[in-house]
């Protein structure tokens, strides 16, 4: 009969366990807490620690049930009772995390990281004046941290106070020993207000700070795509791929960004690797379809454009690809349904008013033509097309004396 190995002192398991973690060890916490040495030593600790490696590892198994242990272990631990919170809200369980942080609130109501996790909490549940009620007390206990600026100034982009963010954003920066973060930080927020050089700007100090981060890359690839600097964008999609091949929207971005530049055959290979790595997205299909319905493959169009609207039915891009692609056949009538879609859910979408605009004139209804054409104009003043297609459905109109 095999000789047991004798379990390790409570005192020695503890310290190997947090000489791990400061390397960031977490497989081999796993390993080192098996089942047998959790229960053996019973100690809410290790419990925790144990959940903790699994949380960090993307373990689902057992996480929930040894932060129950180790809270039942020790109920007056806040931080155990931190951590279980940020697993639950983490698992999109918001009410669950919101009972665990106003309990930690209870047993500490001095620590600013309870109030910034409950602010998280609200964010997600859309309750933002309660959100930033918690971020705003998180930053009166906490005034030197940065990570309190950062939750506090993506509230207040939210709300679109958005001078008070562009302040926490640079308090955060300032603050912050790791600026790097930062900046790319504040280049979301500037990407998100369509300020493109101010972003290229932020994520270009990022990168010179070190920053090798793919997002950083393919978020900057989308701010030069927006300056329509193609050749700069694809670059950034390019090396955002160098450091994670399975980035997966900056192989639909790299598609898009080729797609632009009519460089069709390559962006549909672009596209085909985006769907592998995320076949449930239904943007890369709608974006997909655009290049089909350019290489006149209809039929793949419309396939990838009924697969998005399955995968999202408020996919616009779909609804004005399988638009495109009915136009292409002569199939007007349902042209016009998928672009109606499309401007319903987005009515300051000028290319769908004026393909709809196109299909109305086939149908030979002059009259929702030369609509559809002053929209486009209002949108785009002084837009050719627009004003080629209005005088000539206007001169239609007169002929048919429906004018």
């Amino acid at each position: 009969m095999p000789i047991k190995k004798p379990m390790k002192k409570l005192k020695q398991l503890l310290k190997e366990v947090e000489t791990l973690k400061d390397d960031d060890d977490y497989k081999a916490v796993i390993e080192l807490l098996t089942p047998e040495i959790l229960a053996f030593h019973n100690n809410a600790e290790l419990y925790n620690h144990a959940a903790y490696a699994r949380f960090q590892e993307d373990r689902i198994d057992d996480v929930l049930n040894y932060y129950d242990k180790a809270i039942q272990l020790d109920p007056t631990n806040s931080h155990f009772i931190f951590n279980r919170g940020e697993w639950v809200l983490r698992q999109q369980e918001h009410d669950k995390a919101l009972e665990d942080f106003n309990r930690c609130i209870e047993l500490d109501p001095t620590n600013y990281r309870f109030f910034g996790a409950r602010g998280d909490a609200w964010r997600k549940k859309n309750e933002w004046d309660k959100a930033m009620a918690d971020y705003n007390k998180a930053v009166e206990l906490a005034p030197t941290s940065p990570m309190v600026y950062l939750h506090r100034a993506w509230g207040w982009a939210h709300r679109q106070e958005n001078a008070k963010a562009e302040e926490d954003f640079n308090e955060m920066i300032r603050l912050s020993s790791a600026k790097e973060y930062g900046y790319a930080q504040r280049g979301k927020f500037w990407y998100d207000l369509d300020e493109y050089d101010k972003a290229i700007k932020d994520y270009s100090k990022s990168i010179k700070l070190g920053n090798e981060d793919a997002d950083v890359y393919e978020e900057r690839g989308r701010c030069w795509a927006g300056k329509q600097n193609y050749k700069k964008a694809l670059a950034d999609f390019d090396r955002a791929i160098e450091l994670d091949p399975n980035h997966a929207f900056a192989h639909c971005n790299r598609g898009y960004n080729l797609f632009l530049n009519s460089k069709y055959n390559d962006s549909i290979k672009s596209f085909n690797k985006a769907i592998e790595l995320q076949p449930d997205n239904a943007k890369f299909y709608s974006r997909r379809a655009l290049t089909y319905n350019a290489l006149d493959q209809m039929k793949q169009a419309l396939a990838d454009c009924d697969k998005s609207i399955a995968l999202d039915p408020n996919e616009e891009m779909a609804y004005y690809a399988r638009g495109i692609a009915w136009k292409s056949l002569n199939e007007y009538q349902r042209a016009v349904n998928n672009f109606d879609k499309a401007i319903e859910l987005d009515p300051e979408d000028g290319a769908s008013y004026i393909h709809r605009a196109f299909s109305f004139f086939n149908l030979k209804q002059y009259k929702k033509t030369l609509a559809d054409c002053e929209k486009v104009l209002q949108l785009y003043p002084g837009n050719k097309v627009a004003l080629e297609l209005k005088a000539e459905a206007k001169k239609k109109n007169m002929l048919t004396g429906l004018y």
